[in-house]
């Protein structure tokens, strides 16, 4: 059988955020839908990784604004609809 499917462009960073202070987790927001990309930081590194998948009429740069967040804030902020 001929399983053919079109690929799905994804687009993969590593940023740097060497300004963070110790005890704060990044929380990323933009225009991309959240439910399009994902965002994992390294605190030992202070550095995350970014994996998008743009949508057809996202052309140039993804842009994303950070905001520092506390673990405690973290884990009391209500959660994206359809989280586990």
């Amino acid at each position: 059988m001929d399983d053919r499917r079109p690929l799905v462009p994804l687009v993969f960073a590593e940023v740097q955020l060497p300004r963070g202070k110790p005890g704060l987790t990044p929380r990323l927001s933009g225009r991309l839908p959240s439910n399009r990309w994902v965002f994992v930081w390294d605190e030992r590194r202070r550095c995350g990784y970014l994996l998008a998948t743009p949508q057809a009429e996202d052309t140039g740069e993804l842009r994303f604004h950070v905001r520092w967040e506390s673990v405690e804030a973290m884990n009391t902020a209500p959660s994206k609809a359809g989280e586990q």
